[in-house]
């Protein structure tokens, strides 16, 4: 499921930034916005690092899978 969010950082980037989908990578995932947040406030991508955890690549630090 993709956000709005995402799609459209999708069409103002040429290459968007890849996301971890194997061990060792940087997961990049960035969280969709959050209601409460004040304007304009801008999400930062997650810096954790995928994991491998029962033969699938977890972020260790968001959770998020590949």
């Amino acid at each position: 499921m993709r956000c709005y969010h995402t799609e459209l950082l999708d069409q103002l980037c040429d290459e968007p930034d890849p996301l971890g989908t194997a061990p060792g990578d940087t997961c990049g995932r960035v969280q969709p916005p959050d209601e409460d947040a004040p304007r304009g406030y801008r999400p930062r991508p997650c810096g954790g690092e995928m994991i491998d955890s029962d033969g699938v690549a977890v972020c260790d630090t968001c959770g998020e899978t590949a």
